[in-house]
């Protein structure tokens, strides 16, 4: 079984590690999301070492019917500012994680934006981002984060 996990193909965008060109490294997880992986990924995001800060990057999850803006403010119960320090929201439905981060994380340190707008987001994170951060990026192939993910690789 190990010599099988170690040979095994990975799916591109699915949690694998990748070195960015600011420096840091990034943690793409783009190929799909739902509210299980997510909470999972973030949860392993926030323990991952780093000299730096971790940035969550979370897109909407799409196909949650009318759950969906409670599943996305349900996310809140493992995001933590002394953990993960900086997290930027893309889409619509994740406007309800972004309201039930407002108490607990300080102002300025939660953005959200459309996600036709990630080009504006990326030159964001080409400002901000240190060779000492990490930062993670979640959501469903439909909000297109693999975007961002090859802008901050070349």
């Amino acid at each position: 079984l190990a010599v099988g996990l170690a040979q095994a193909a990975l799916t591109e965008n699915r949690t694998e590690w990748l070195p960015g060109n600011f420096g840091g490294r990034i943690l793409s997880d783009v190929y799909n999301s739902n509210p299980t992986a997510a909470k999972e990924v973030l949860t392993f995001f926030a323990a991952a070492p780093t000299r730096g800060r971790r940035i969550a990057v979370l897109g909407d999850m799409l196909e949650l019917g009318e759950a969906g803006p409670a599943l996305h403010a349900a996310l809140a119960e493992v995001l933590n500012p002394t953990t993960i320090q900086k997290v930027y929201l893309v889409g619509s439905i994740i406007e309800s994680l972004e309201q039930a981060l407002k108490d607990s994380y300080p102002a300025g340190a939660v953005s959200r934006f459309d996600k036709d707008a990630k080009a504006a987001l990326t030159t964001v994170l080409e400002n901000e981002l240190t060779a000492d951060d990490i930062i993670l990026f979640k959501g469903s192939h439909g909000i297109h984060l693999e975007d961002i993910v090859t802008k901050l690789r070349q």
